[in-house]
């Protein structure tokens, strides 16, 4: 027994026969320097951050060549625009979901 949390993400660790370790049941997380079982409290403004069905556009993998490396290198890029053109497309008979970026 504990007594109230705050709220946001804890560490915790269970004493079984003088051992301590993390808990068999729960996800285990790395900090503090060893393995612990965690437990978020959820905050007041939570649904600010929750996932919402809200309009997306498209985000899309760019492969490009770095001068500064010497390498290939990639970024994800986030296109608004595409929300409704992208889905077009794949209806029309893409080959896969990289396709699209063909099109440009």
């Amino acid at each position: 027994t504990t007594t109230p949390l705050v709220e946001g993400f804890h560490y915790y660790t269970l004493q079984i026969d003088g051992a301590t370790v993390a808990d068999p049941s729960t996800m285990t997380f790395f900090g503090s320097g060893w393995e612990n079982s965690g437990i978020e409290i959820p905050a007041a403004d939570a649904g600010f951050y929750a996932a919402k069905q809200v309009p997306h556009g498209h985000v899309s993998e760019q492969s490009y060549f770095s001068t500064v490396t010497g390498k290939w290198r990639r970024a994800f890029v986030y296109d608004p625009r595409l929300q409704y053109e992208y889905q077009g497309l794949t209806r029309r008979g893409c080959l896969n979901d990289f396709a699209p970026m063909l099109f440009r």
